[in-house]
């Protein structure tokens, strides 16, 4: 009640403390009292835990309760003309078509043509590469999309390299720093690419012949992940989990005849902690989709619920003026 209700709360409290003083009367005393020199202060010390009180409260304060300090959000807009993979993945980007709007309808409305399940930022589930007897995104449990997000920053390596994947030692390093990857880990490769983003020339990078030239995902990595940790998938902020010039995508091919998900073109990487995040992909729940554009997230989350602090304020300036 507190938390939701501070202001209407100061202001009663304030109105009947004060009413009392003043209009006691006509006293002088009590006149003298309520100015004097400690309840100036008093009034001043309150004033301020309220300024700060109210802007934590007003600024996001149904996040703060729920423990989280930041979301962050790593998807990109989904447009007419974000870079793609090219070839038989996309042969034409979406188009949106209005079908109801003003005055013929009281709402608006927009269809959605040529949108494939791997776009934009989006989520592919094992079946996309992993065949037949692996999860379609509908068998994907909804706890599954949501893990700890371990980012991994190769931004160095890539300036000197664009077609550098991560290895075994890469993985070893952030492991040296930030401790062994948890369970039900989403891995993701920082890399820098999303910066790249506006223009689909140098998203795709590709050279006179046609090879696309992007950071990816090593197959000793993938193995090192598959064989001592138990993840739920990786991440990567380019096209794809191989690099661009893989010709048999053998990385994401491994990840998904293990049964474990991917998700593309991620934004806003550097924005989340290396460690401690909690990221959820946003997906629908697609009957036998091999996979789906996405709203991803990560949730970072406070020391402890907010929700204690509005309240031990309040007490202690209630205490403050009551004596």
């Amino acid at each position: 009640f507190f938390d939701n209700n501070v202001f209407v709360f100061f202001f009663f409290f304030f109105f009947f403390y004060y009413y009392f003083f003043f209009f006691d009367w006509g006293r002088k005393e009590s006149c003298r009292r309520m100015f004097g020199r400690m309840n100036v202060v008093k009034i001043v010390v309150v004033g301020a835990i309220m300024a700060v009180l109210m802007g934590q409260t007003l600024a996001d304060g149904h996040l703060l309760r729920l423990g989280v300090s930041e979301v962050i959000d790593h998807s990109h807009i989904v447009d007419e003309s974000i870079p793609t993979l090219g070839g038989p993945l996309a042969d034409d980007n979406v188009q949106f078509t209005v079908v109801a709007e003003p005055p013929a309808t009281p709402y608006t409305s927009r269809r959605l043509d040529n949108l494939l399940e791997q776009y934009g930022t989006h989520v592919s589930a094992p079946f996309h590469y992993g065949g037949s007897g692996r999860d379609r995104l509908d068998d994907i449990a909804a706890g599954d999309l949501v893990g700890d997000l371990c980012v991994l920053d190769v931004r160095a390596q890539v300036l000197t390299n664009p077609d550098y994947e991560i290895t075994v030692e890469d993985l070893q390093e952030w492991e040296a720093t930030y401790g062994r990857i948890p369970d039900g880990a989403i891995v993701a490769m920082y890399s820098g690419w999303a910066t790249r983003w506006g223009s689909e020339s140098a998203y795709r990078n590709a050279d006179t012949d046609g090879v696309l030239h992007y950071p990816g995902w090593g197959v000793g990595a993938i193995a090192f992940l598959l064989d001592g940790r138990n993840i739920l998938g990786v991440g990567v902020d380019t096209l794809s989990v191989d690099s661009g010039a893989s010709a048999d995508y053998d990385s994401e091919f491994r990840l998904m005849t293990a049964n474990k998900y991917t998700v593309s073109n991620l934004n806003n990487l550097g924005d989340a902690p290396a460690r401690g995040g909690v990221v959820v992909i946003g997906a629908p729940n697609l009957r036998d989709g091999t996979g789906s554009t996405a709203r991803v997230f990560t949730l970072v989350l406070s020391a402890a619920p907010a929700v204690a602090v509005p309240s031990a304020i309040l007490l202690l300036a209630m205490l403050l003026l009551a004596f």
